[in-house]
């Protein structure tokens, strides 16, 4: 498993350009780094093709679940890089079908709330997904509808919760229905619980959700790097985990590699500042306003 050890020192001002010489592999988180929108941010083609062309190992990973890991790498080869998504991209749709895969393996039919991309993944590893959009209008009231109302397969063995713009009562009374028959809950990403809370915030059925506590799958989680390390050979010490938000920050230090924080997503430099003042926050190793400075 990825190392958890991190140590706490004030972020060094380094221009992107200067790591090159430190380090052999660059790790990118992807929204607010790469693209927004799937729109390049200042010249990061022209950045991940120089690396690329002094033979730096470049590997990306993105909590991004509505789209595969194909997908993911033909938007890279839009605006100009092309990979190998087989060894190079790794988002939370894929990396929680691994998870699921290969830590329960006698699961074999999901129910998900969250991208289509996430089902594509599951069923890519022999695991059939159900629900995802096909539930986006559906409504159910627990207070008036039976559980009978809710069109539960009998051998579905498994939910997982990932980012959905469309959350609904219906679906989270399918998961706990679900789970209630003994289906265990997976949470791919972090963002599905905030989600809840923000969006259905008296749902009977969304607050048991959240009380469970559950454990994300995908980043900050290190599982994402061991699956990296199982298809490239990756040494800590020379790698850097570049991104914008200090979930990405914290996934770099739980596996031993150093950070670089850049303000082109997310992260605004006075959120910067107030993260790297408070001392229960870990910082990157590197910072600068962007890959481009």
């Amino acid at each position: 498993m990825a190392s958890t050890s991190t140590t706490q020192n004030a972020p060094i001002y380094t221009k992107f350009s200067d790591l090159t010489e430190k380090f052999d592999t660059f790790i990118f988180d992807c929204d607010g780094v790469l693209w927004t929108n799937f729109q390049p941010i200042g010249e990061s083609p022209k950045v991940l093709n120089h690396l690329l062309d002094l033979g730096k190992q470049v590997i990306f990973i993105t909590n991004l679940s509505k789209l595969t890991r194909a997908e993911l790498a033909e938007n890279l080869n839009k605006i100009g890089v092309n990979i190998d998504y087989e060894t190079q991209m790794f988002n939370s749709s894929s990396i929680s079908a691994s998870y699921i895969r290969m830590n329960h393996p006698d699961l074999h039919k999901v129910y998900v709330m969250g991208g289509d991309g996430l089902s594509r993944e599951l069923n890519s590893v022999g695991i059939q997904a159900f629900g995802s959009y096909d539930d986006d209008d559906k409504s159910y009231d627990p207070t008036k509808d039976s559980v009978d109302s809710l069109d539960l397969p009998d051998d579905a063995d498994g939910v997982i919760l990932a980012k959905d713009p469309k959350i609904n009562s219906y679906k989270l009374a399918r998961m706990m229905a679900l789970h209630r028959r003994g289906a265990p809950i997976f949470l791919s990403g972090p963002q599905p619980l905030k989600d809840i809370q923000k969006f259905c915030p008296d749902d009977p059925n969304g607050k048991e959700i959240v009380a469970m506590n559950l454990t994300a799958i995908a980043k900050p989680n290190p599982f994402g790097f061991d699956l990296m390390r199982i298809k490239n050979t990756i040494d800590p010490t020379t790698s850097v985990m570049v991104g914008d938000m200090n979930s990405d920050i914290i996934f770099g230090a739980k596996c031993g590699m150093s950070t670089y924080q850049v303000l082109t997503g997310d992260t605004n430099k006075e959120e910067f500042d107030r993260e790297v003042a408070d001392p229960n926050i870990i910082s990157p190793t590197y910072w600068s306003e962007s890959m481009s400075t």
